[in-house]
């Protein structure tokens, strides 16, 4: 299969499982974390870790900081590194990003992740592919979603979103550097912080 269409089953595999109900932050952090680690983990797991109860985040959900926070602090105690990249906001808009190839090869790679944020939404991205149209998709994988756990969203339904919000557009997660003249100039916003055990979350004592 082509970069112009592909879906990672392992992705898939991982995302489609029973969920704590809405809350999708910690769903999609851990549909990576078990590909990315191999650990069978569920989202009780990261609540006991992490202390991140779904009572506590219902007020304001999380953040875009949050979910790179739990991806840094699952792979940091799985003896990984873990390497981020915000592309939200404008550093989304500035460039048509799922239509360039070597991002698409990018994000097929093994080990190469991303979660798309929509509005008060997050959802792993388990694949891509381009409609008739010549429109390109995310293929997103979302277990707690009603509707069924696997759903699409255009590059332009996102592009407008970013364009609205800082907030809105994909966080890159990876276990190797994130580099390649795909991504163009690097934005304060884009920068991640040098040192990544400061962007983690806290492993809470065990009982």
């Amino acid at each position: 299969m082509s970069t112009a269409r592909f879906i990672k089953t392992d992705v898939l595999a991982a995302g489609i499982y029973p969920q704590l109900p809405y809350f999708c932050g910690a769903s999609s952090v851990l549909a990576v974390l078990r590909c990315a680690t191999g650990e069978h983990l569920d989202e009780h797991d990261l609540h006991r870790r992490y202390g991140i109860d779904p009572s506590i985040r219902k007020e304001r959900g999380m953040s875009n900081w949050d979910i790179i926070r739990l991806f840094n602090a699952g792979l940091l105690d799985a003896g990984r590194t873990p390497h981020t990249l915000l592309l939200c906001g404008n550093d989304y808009v500035r460039k048509h990003w799922i239509a360039d190839q070597r991002f698409r090869e990018w994000m097929k790679a093994t080990g190469n992740y991303g979660i798309v944020h929509l509005r008060g939404h997050y959802a792993a991205v388990a694949g891509v592919y381009e409609d008739s149209q010549g429109d390109w998709h995310f293929v997103l994988v979302d277990s707690g979603r009603r509707r069924g756990p696997v759903r699409s969203i255009n590059h332009s339904q996102l592009h407008d979103l970013a364009s609205a919000d800082a907030r809105y557009g994909v966080i890159l997660l990876s276990l190797t550097n994130i580099t390649g003249d795909w991504i163009g100039p690097v934005s304060e916003a884009m920068a991640p912080p040098e040192t990544v055990e400061q962007i983690r979350l806290p492993r809470l004592a065990q009982q």
